[in-house]
C-alpha cells in the first residue's frame, strides 16, 4: 500500500471487519442483512487500496471512512441489542 494513513485506515476497516462479522453471526435478521451489504463494499475497497496507486488515496480515505461510519453504526446497534 503506498500511504501510511491508508493502511492505517485499512487496518481499522478490518478490525471493526472482523468485530461486526462475529456480532453479527449472533445477531437477528435485519442486522445480518446490512452486514451481509457491508462486506462486498470492505472487501472491494480492500482490495482497491492494495493497488492504489498516490492518485486513488484521496477517494479511497473518503470510502474508507464511509464504511467505517456505517460499520460504527450497524456495532452501536448491535451493542445495543446485547444490553
Amino acid at each position: 500500500m503506498p500511504n501510511k494513513e491508508l493502511a492505517n485506515r485499512i487496518d481499522d476497516l478490518k478490525a471493526l471487519r472482523d468485530e461486526v462479522a462475529l456480532k453479527a453471526h449472533l445477531a437477528e435478521m435485519d442486522v445480518r442483512d446490512r452486514w451481509d451489504a457491508l462486506r462486498p463494499r470492505i472487501d472491494e475497497v480492500e482490495l482497491q487500496a492494495a493497488r492504489a496507486g498516490d492518485a486513488a488515496v484521496t477517494g479511497l480515505i473518503s470510502t474508507i471512512d464511509s464504511l467505517r461510519s456505517s460499520l460504527r453504526e450497524l456495532k452501536s446497534r448491535l451493542d445495543a441489542r446485547a444490553h
